[in-house]
């Protein structure tokens, strides 16, 4: 009998060291394959250029607890004097497209080392913060920033015309 005991003992720990290697190595999904929660919790797009009307800088916060995403934006009240933070809540379908993006995986900036900048074209700026809050600023390839801009600039249209 304790031989038996014993052997059921044994074979309950190789069944828990190997569900240890084999673990949950992904987050859990959202909507479907590749939209996982939590990869991303903050990023900004912005805009540099010479013509003031192409200036932008857009932050879109989420919120893994209550699964709602924030677009801030920055407007400049001419009565105060000095900009002020707007946010406007997106929708589901919007998140939803934002996370099958594979933001982390965009490559990492390559600082300019050169001798001479051009300071008067018009320079794109990506960064992104992971669940843990560190931040790593990327080369948005030009077709996922069209895909971003598309998403999210009816949301900061509506914020600029309030």
């Amino acid at each position: 009998m304790m031989e038996k005991f014993f052997r059921l003992v044994v074979f309950m720990m190789c069944i828990a060291w190997l569900l240890s290697l084999f673990g949950c190595g992904k987050g859990h999904l959202v909507d479907g394959p590749g939209m996982e929660r939590g990869v991303w919790s903050e990023f900004t797009i912005s805009q540099s250029s010479d013509v003031y009307e192409q200036n932008f800088s857009y932050t879109v916060r989420f919120d893994e607890k209550l699964f709602e995403a924030y677009l801030y934006i920055e407007v400049y009240d001419y009565k105060a004097g000095y900009p002020i933070e707007k946010k406007i809540k997106l929708k589901e379908k919007t998140i939803s497209a934002l996370f099958s993006l594979d933001m982390m995986s965009f490559p990492d900036e390559i600082p300019y080392e050169g001798e001479e900048e051009i300071l008067d074209g018009t320079f794109l700026s990506f960064s992104v913060t992971d669940q843990n809050g560190n931040v790593s600023k990327k080369s948005i390839p030009r077709e996922a920033a069209k895909e971003i801009l598309t998403l999210i600039t009816p949301y900061a249209n509506q914020l600029k015309g309030e």
